[in-house]
């Protein structure tokens, strides 16, 4: 994947699955560098169901448990 901060293989990045009913129906993946988390990518095969906010709130935690005070996202998941 190509974006403004860099290219990333997304299978080399770290990230969380959401499943229901055994199947995988969102992705999240994202990269920290220093003291900065920043979301990669996010995917969500059902919408209006809060499958990308929940996801969006275990990178949330991911920082706040290492401390991470910077975080950024692409604008189009705001």
């Amino acid at each position: 994947m190509v974006i403004s901060s860099g290219i990333y293989r997304c299978e080399n990045l770290d990230g969380f699955i959401f499943e229901e009913n055994d199947q995988i129906v969102g992705l999240i993946t994202y990269v920290i560098k220093g003291n900065e988390i920043e979301i990669i990518s996010l995917d969500s095969i059902l919408e209006g169901k809060g499958i990308g906010t929940a996801l969006i709130e275990k990178v949330e935690n991911v920082a706040k448990q290492k401390q991470i005070n910077k975080y950024s996202k692409f604008s189009n998941y705001e």
